[in-house]
């Protein structure tokens, strides 16, 4: 029975890249990829109406689907260890040359819960501002909206990952002026509630296939950068930075303090209730909890 693996377009999955260039996923196990352009909200209902068995996303985006309730899936294990970098933009003509300015403002993000909220919290956090208070928030759906927002001065800044966006930064027409590292994992595996119980071993399986990409991704930096670098139309110093900082698992380990960290956001956020008894986010007998 094949395997169908729902993942998202980001630079973070170069080593399953690599595992399809060795033909090492066609070795363990018989397996479907779908990507998910729209991201991790896309992914999560897709595991949820059970159109995929299993998906790789972003561990805040997980986690938010899962204990809002609505979703039929848990996490199985780490896949990258390494955080996630988020960039503070804003429009690159703006006057905005401090972080105090952006104090007041508003920050656009795609939907409540997603990446982008949740990042846009912990920047607020950061500064030692009140979240509710001394910014403004507004969902505008898509990223291109969220673009168009800025272009248009119905927003003022927004945080998002920088691969999707480095073009236009690279152009002049966004402009960086902080970045977000949240303290968490960035992305996780998770599997339907239903696969699960039937399947172990198949999903055993896919994770020690990921392990062993990881372990052959870290082993040779300078062919990976060059790999990466073709691949993802990065310069080969773009690249190299990117390989230095991130850190694929290479035994799925899940850390509670993740999770925790992440729900403690959501109720900051307004996305979930203080009160919520959040249904239980990791399937046991996969990966190491810690």
């Amino acid at each position: 029975m094949t395997l169908i693996l729902g993942v998202v377009p980001d630079i973070h999955f170069a080593s399953l890249f690599l595992a399809d260039k060795l033909g090492i996923l066609e070795k363990s196990i018989a397996i479907k990829r779908e990507e998910f352009a729209s991201g991790t909200g896309e992914l999560a209902r897709a595991l949820t109406q059970g159109t995929i068995n299993a998906g790789i996303g972003l561990t805040d985006g997980l986690i938010s689907a899962i204990v809002k309730g609505a979703a039929d899936f848990q996490l199985i294990a780490t896949f990258v260890d390494s955080p996630m970098k988020w960039m503070v933009l804003v429009n690159a003509s703006s006057g905005f040359t401090s972080i105090e300015q952006l104090r007041g403002k508003t920050f656009g993000i795609t939907k409540p819960g997603g990446g982008s909220h949740i990042n846009t919290i912990l920047f607020a956090h950061k500064n030692g501002w009140a979240a509710d208070k001394d910014i403004a928030i507004r969902a505008q759906g898509t990223l291109e909206s969220v673009i168009w927002g800025i272009q248009n001065h119905e927003i003022d800044a927004f945080v998002w990952e920088p691969f999707h966006i480095r073009s236009l930064v690279k152009e002049g027409k966004l402009r960086v002026v902080d970045q977000v590292i949240p303290p968490w994992s960035c992305f996780m595996v998770a599997a339907r509630k239903h696969y699960i119980v039937g399947n172990t071993e198949s999903l055993k399986r896919l994770l020690s296939t990921l392990q062993d990409a990881a372990k052959e991704f870290h082993r040779d930096k300078d062919r990976i950068i060059d790999l990466v670098a073709k691949e993802y139309n990065l310069s080969k110093e773009d690249a190299s930075m990117w390989f230095d900082f991130v850190k694929y698992s290479q035994d799925g380990k899940i850390l509670k303090k993740d999770i925790e960290a992440i729900i403690s956001l959501l109720i900051d956020a307004d996305v979930i209730p203080k009160d919520i008894h959040a249904p239980s986010v990791i399937a046991e007998g996969f990966a190491p909890i810690g």
